[in-house]
């Protein structure tokens, strides 16, 4: 079994970037998820409320993002390093120390959405745990990202899905961070540990998955199809499930092709 894919998603809950390589790091893959829109309130924005920001593309330049909305071909960039001030943001019950982008930024964002935004970065001082009941570590930590550092899908696993569709659907729907080729779906279940050469994942927890399913990153448009056919028969309890959740363990550099060892 090997990497099939590896994806970053640098503002959380716009597009994502495929790359080849990318440092793992105690947060997750490096970039991945330490932007992220909120409101007036500081509370964090996501495609559940704002499909549209499917529709927002991202690109990595050598110190900086390049983000364009593809509905109206407007483009920003977005520094590595903020400028702004600290505030708080609020990204589920975790009350977050995080510096504002910059004023000019934020104000690009607004005019975009048609509501008051501001883009928020999380620095390497801010400190966001894990939840308690699933960490290796007591102080294992995670970006944005709804919960855990890392996401694992397994492409046998949507196969199996696209075999019970009406309309085949991409692996970006599920918004993975590391896809792996394993030729039995759902396998991932099963799993405690991957490694490679040089880095290891401990699997703490399957990924209960909500509406964003169904949304369509390459147009922003929102079915039902997707959810409604995993609840048949990936379903326990209230929850769905697809992929698995992940922290590291131990760090370094994961490439696509890397042979993955799974235990």
């Amino acid at each position: 079994m090997q990497v099939e894919r590896l994806f970053v998603y640098p503002i959380k809950s716009l597009g994502g970037v495929e790359v080849l390589n990318a440092r793992v790091e105690s947060r997750g893959l490096e970039l991945d998820r330490r932007w992220m829109l909120v409101d007036e309130q500081g509370i964090f924005l996501t495609q559940r409320t704002h499909p549209e920001l499917a529709l927002f593309e991202l690109k990595i330049d050598s110190a900086k993002l390049l983000v364009t909305n593809q509905e109206n071909g407007k483009h920003t960039s977005v520094p590595f390093e903020p400028k702004g001030e600290w505030c708080s943001a609020l990204v589920w019950d975790d009350k977050v120390d995080v510096k504002e982008v910059s004023a000019g930024i934020s104000k690009w964002f607004s005019e975009q959405l048609q509501q008051n935004i501001r883009l928020v970065y999380m620095p390497n001082e801010s400190r966001r745990k894990v939840d308690e009941r699933y960490v290796v570590n007591i102080n294992d930590i995670v970006s944005f990202a709804d919960g855990y550092p890392i996401l694992i899908t397994n492409d046998a696993s949507l196969v199996d899905l696209n075999s019970r569709l009406e309309e085949k659907v991409e692996m970006e729907r599920f918004r993975p961070n590391i896809v792996v080729d394993s030729l039995t779906p759902f396998e991932e279940d099963t799993w405690s540990r991957l490694q490679t050469d040089t880095i290891e994942l401990s699997l703490v927890k399957k990924c209960a998955r909500c509406v964003m399913v169904n949304i369509n990153p390459a147009t922003g448009k929102k079915g039902t199809e997707v959810l409604a056919k995993l609840s048949e028969y990936r379903r326990e309890g209230n929850k769905v499930y697809f992929g698995t959740n992940a922290i590291p363990v131990k760090t370094g550099i994961i490439q696509v092709g890397d042979i993955l060892e799974a235990s």
